[in-house]
Formats: structure tokens, sequence, C-alpha cells
């Protein structure tokens, strides 16, 4: 399954999902992927097929310069 999902992430860039890391803690059976999406629903997408069977977490994170823009609006960057 985990071959079959890694195989179609060309597909997910059509749908615009970037993979831009993507390690695996072979000893802990833990992946980490890093990735753009251009929106939170299409990352869901990809990573849907894996849902049935395995367990993970997704933390949605932004550059350290956009969140100071958001949280100080004065600042231009």
């Amino acid at each position: 399954m985990l071959n079959e999902f890694w195989a179609k992430r060309d597909l997910a860039a059509k749908k615009g999902v970037k993979i831009l890391s993507a390690y695996v803690a072979v000893t802990e059976h833990t992946y980490y992927i890093t990735m753009q999406a251009k929106d939170y629903q299409s990352m869901l997408e990809f990573f849907e097929p894996l849902a049935p069977t395995q367990t993970g977490a997704i933390h949605p994170v932004t550059t350290m310069d956009e969140w100071t823009k958001h949280i100080d609006p004065k600042r231009k960057g």
C-alpha cells in the first residue's frame, strides 16, 4: 500500500501538492513528509489512501516571515 501511495506523488503534484522532502525513521516506522499544497483539502486527498491502515498527524505550518506579518500587520516584511 505504501509503495502505491508513494508512486502517485506525481499525480498529486498535478493536483497542487508538491513534496519538498520525505524521510523515514526506519526503526520507528515513522514517516516525515514536508509538502506544499494549494489548500488543506488537496493535502488531505493525497493522504486519504493511507487512512484505513495508518495513523498520523498533520501539522500545517507557515514561514516565520508570513507569521510575523500576521501577528503584527504594521510589519511589511
